[in-house]
């Protein structure tokens, strides 16, 4: 069986980025609840299953989302050397 930050007791859930994204006391940093557990993993029995898989499903939508994300930058340069390029062809070259 596969352990993740959300089934730690080191995660705070009360303390985030955004949903998904908690702050881990252990490490004393912000981790994704969906990343594989690290070598201070301990069990936590003071969540029940149902719980920690809500927690482990924010946690997926989060590292999707911040995969998605760059593509608009590329878009927005692309659309930016296509407008002056335009520019540069309009005033000869």
């Amino acid at each position: 069986m596969s352990k993740y930050c959300s089934d730690c007791v080191h995660m705070n859930t009360n303390s985030s980025k955004c949903d998904g994204i908690y702050k881990c006391k252990a490490i004393k940093n912000f981790t994704n609840a969906s990343n594989s557990a690290c070598e201070k993993f301990e069990t936590c029995y003071g969540r029940n299953s149902t719980e920690k898989q809500k927690l482990y499903n924010l946690g997926k939508e989060a590292n999707s989302k911040e995969k998605n994300s760059p593509i608009g930058i590329y878009v927005f340069v692309l659309i930016l050397l296509i407008i002056l390029t335009i520019i540069a062809k309009i005033n000869g070259y």
